[in-house]
């Protein structure tokens, strides 16, 4: 059985040892694989072992021989998951393997604020300690964790992780979440936002996306749930009638967000429909974009460079990029542009070249103009 690992660098950067899985058949280990390396490097394998290299429905077409996919993350997107099933390729994931490390985090940030750690130590190396008249000093306040209040805003499995650790410290945990208190594991109190920050001490936000972010900080429209039925209805006519369809039923019903809206975005334009067909009511209307007021205070922390040196930076990355394969990366999932995930800086643009909409030389700065007003947002 041949196997190749794609991009074992990021899992494995020398201090692991590929010793189990060489043990099942032929391995071949790369660092790291551009997207015009990946059939070569792949042909006659039956197991591909990815972490961020993209395997699209031509790539399998073109590796009969292949039965497994594995993916060495959570996320799964980099691999047609449709087209793996219409071979029957497997193709399985990584849950949660970062759930310790992530808590584990957690309370080595809380602890470098509570004990400072960092700064004594630093002061000790200093003389400060051996310098002092008495036999300890503290030039911060002293905090200890035990019986102190902790809110969670998350409950998954890193939220869940991270609460366990604060019992351990004798923390007590209350947490923001849409789980009910019933189902929610003994000796963790639900509470609403406003009481989090009103009551508890420390505060920890479990989450990714800047959506949910904003969501805590500045609160979100309060838009009705759709259900599975109506769910389903849009997407039967997306897929019988086309997004053209949908767009124009959206101007009907929503004139006005028609107006505002990626109207090549599906996602969105669906979504706006399910609510009109749902409420009766047009999607602006529960759109207010009032923010909500938050019994807290927020610190927003930005990292600043030299523009000029900034802008020298993005230049030469996206030019390394190209080097790298860009240009057949944005071939081979050009298929997929419908996608959200891909209406991104660089895909884009390359997507404009491949249309034979611009040359390549004129795609390349495009893409270095908007990542560099993208870096000042």
């Amino acid at each position: 059985m041949k196997i190749v690992v794609l991009d074992g660098y990021g899992l494995n950067p020398g201090d692991l040892s590929w010793e189990e899985m060489q043990a099942l058949g032929e391995l071949t280990v790369y660092d790291r694989t551009a997207p015009a390396e990946l059939l070569e490097r792949a042909a006659g394998a039956e197991v591909l072992i990815t972490n961020k290299t993209v395997i699209a429905a031509e790539d399998m077409a073109a590796l009969p021989a292949l039965k497994y996919i594995g993916v060495l993350a959570t996320g799964y997107n980099i691999v047609d998951i449709q087209a793996a099933k219409a071979r029957g390729v497997i193709v399985t994931n990584i849950p949660a393997y970062s759930t310790a490390s992530v808590a584990q985090m957690v309370f080595a940030h809380l602890l470098n604020i509570t004990q400072r750690v960092g700064h004594y130590a630093y002061a000790n190396r200093h003389g400060r300690w051996a310098d002092n008249p008495d036999f300890c000093y503290w030039d911060t306040g002293l905090v200890e964790l035990d019986g102190k209040k902790i809110g969670i805003i998350g409950l998954g499995n890193t939220g869940q992780a991270t609460a366990r650790i604060a019992a351990a410290f004798g923390m007590q945990v209350c947490a923001y979440t849409s789980k009910p208190q019933a189902q929610l594991p003994e000796g963790i109190r639900k509470m609403e936002l406003e009481e989090l920050f009103r009551e508890h001490e420390v505060v920890v936000l479990t989450g990714g996306s800047m959506m949910y972010v904003d969501a805590v900080c500045k609160g979100i429209d309060d838009i009705p749930t759709v259900d599975a039925e109506t769910r389903q209805l849009l997407l039967q006519k997306y897929e019988e009638q086309g997004l053209e369809q949908l767009c124009a039923e959206l101007k009907l019903l929503d004139n006005e967000y028609y107006h505002t809206v990626d109207l090549k975005n599906p996602k969105r334009v669906i979504h706006a429909l399910e609510i009109c067909y749902m409420t009766g009511r047009t999607y602006t209307s529960f759109r207010t974009r009032s923010q909500k007021q938050r019994p807290f205070r927020i610190i927003k922390i930005g990292l600043t460079r030299d523009r000029e040196e900034l802008y020298d930076r993005i230049n030469r990355r996206v030019l390394q990029m190209v080097d790298d394969g860009l240009v057949d990366e944005a071939r081979r999932v050009l298929p997929y542009r419908h996608l959200n995930s891909l209406n991104t800086v660089g895909y884009k643009e390359m997507f404009k070249y491949l249309d034979g909409e611009w040359t390549l030389p004129f795609a390349i700065e495009k893409i270095q103009q908007n990542s560099r007003i993208y870096s000042r947002k």
